[in-house]
């Protein structure tokens, strides 16, 4: 209804996000850090219909860049190779769900990565404009994407049969992303009311409800947190550059 009355516009009445509800179509599944290393080590050694060597290069950095970078499937997916800047290690994220682009920064061993990834791709696909690109230099489509992490999510628990298997998604990586950044900060003893600012413009979240969404995928010791009010978050408005 949202998205009608904005396709509209001419005054239409817009319903306010509140009265939108903030509830995932799939309940996310937050990865155990044995399980998180088990799928990249699937990746590595993934088991492709395809005999394209481009793509067995590729979802190892494509998958790895959702999680490390928190992006959404599509921002990583769909990103220019123009938009990586291969010496600092800097991503330019546009197109993403709220419209605004953002600066995010790789790690040290993703930038390594991307950096190898992109001497095959290279050769194979100097061309195209897209980083993650297939032979016929088409971005790697998002079927596919969620295709190659389901068949490394069965080939990471060989002894479970795949119908008893936690449904996972690529958009799952982005959310054990943000669990690991809160709980990391609380394990540090860090102010979560300075840094929260931090990984919203990070996420490219408008609000910090947005942002607020990932703490009921938290463990139960962050949730009863004596130390942390989460009750004044959505008051809170700090203003943080990305730079």
């Amino acid at each position: 209804m949202r998205m009608l009355a904005l396709y509209i516009g001419n005054g239409a009445y817009i319903l306010p996000t509140s009265a939108v509800s903030k509830q995932p179509i799939c309940t996310p599944y937050i990865l155990t850090d044995d399980e998180l290393s088990r799928v990249f080590a699937a990746a590595d050694n993934i088991k492709m219909r395809s005999t394209s060597r481009m793509l067995k290069a590729m979802f190892p950095t494509l998958l790895r860049l959702v999680y490390t970078c928190g992006l959404r499937p599509n921002e990583a997916r769909l990103i220019k190779r123009s938009n990586i800047n291969f010496t600092t290690g800097e991503l330019l994220i546009e197109g993403s769900k709220s419209r605004k682009e953002r600066i995010v920064v790789m790690s040290d061993d993703m930038l390594l990565q991307c950096r190898k990834y992109d001497i095959a791709r290279t050769i194979v696909n100097p061309k195209s404009e897209y980083f993650f690109v297939r032979d016929d230099g088409t971005p790697v489509p998002n079927h596919q994407l969620f295709g190659t992490l389901k068949r490394c999510w069965k080939q990471a628990n060989p002894d479970t049969p795949p119908n008893m298997l936690p449904k996972l998604r690529p958009y799952d990586l982005r959310h054990r992303f943000a669990s690991a950044v809160l709980q990391k900060w609380l394990d540090e003893g860090r102010d979560l009311y300075a840094m929260l600012p931090y990984l919203r413009a990070y996420m490219g979240h408008e609000n910090f409800s947005d942002t607020a969404y990932y703490i009921h995928l938290l463990p139960e010791n962050l949730l009863n947190s004596q130390s942390v009010d989460w009750g004044i978050i959505d008051t809170a408005n700090p203003e943080v550059s990305i730079w």
